[in-house]
């Protein structure tokens, strides 16, 4: 019971709350080392790459060997915009000793990507534009992502109800003769204390990259 829970019960069950959230960290960071990405997991947001992908789409990538080929599908950042796009390769310039250049498109787009660059960028630099080419999907997956993205109150009525479902957990446990006392009120407020206290920690976990419209990539 909550009001039995002794201090180091209590920090115990705090600790390993602690502990999934670094674990999800620590998972991400381990996918962005051996992918060579800095983000090696993106959400497709719009159309443009239909029938290939569709939106809410998870895109997997990698980013060692920088010998990109014509057909490829690519995630680039626009030079001083942090929105990350993912588009097909249709021409590449140069390669070995000279830089790599691409040229990009939407599939389901009529024109190339020109005027998706930045001002007076015509083609995209592999070593320093692309962050991975697509290298697996899962359909539908990230759908969550877009909803997050565009009903922001979905994201705190979650949080929200993930608090009450813990508290509902640990109150329900506690005997009716032990709710009038300052014991189980103390315990019932720490216990809502913690909580308060982790929610930024919870909020971060929607925050890595594929919880993230700015930094998902998108079509």
């Amino acid at each position: 019971m909550l009001g039995n829970m002794q201090p180091r019960q209590l920090a115990a069950q705090v600790l390993n709350f602690a502990l999934v959230l670094s674990t999800a960290f620590m998972l991400w960071k381990g996918l962005s080392v051996v992918s060579n990405s800095p983000s090696p997991i993106v959400v497709v947001l719009s159309g443009s790459m239909e029938p290939a992908f569709e939106r809410g789409d998870l895109l997997f990538l990698w980013n060692r060997g920088m010998d990109t080929q014509i057909g490829e599908v690519v995630v680039y950042n626009v030079r001083g915009k942090d929105i990350p796009i993912v588009h097909r390769v249709v021409r590449r310039f140069g390669g070995g000793e000279t830089p790599l250049q691409l040229l990009t498109k939407g599939d389901n787009n009529a024109a190339d990507d020109t005027e998706l660059y930045a001002q007076g960028q015509n083609y995209l630099t592999r070593e320093t534009d692309v962050i991975g080419s697509v290298i697996g999907y899962v359909p539908m997956v990230g759908y969550v992502t877009i909803l997050l993205s565009e009903y922001p109150w979905l994201k705190t009525a979650m949080l929200g109800i993930m608090g009450l479902t813990m508290l509902a957990v640990e109150v329900g446990r506690l005997p009716d003769t032990l709710w009038c006392t300052v014991k189980e009120e103390a315990a019932l407020w720490l216990c809502h204390f913690v909580f308060m206290n982790l929610m930024p920690a919870i909020e971060w976990l929607w925050e890595v990259p594929w919880f993230d419209r700015e930094k998902s990539a998108t079509a």
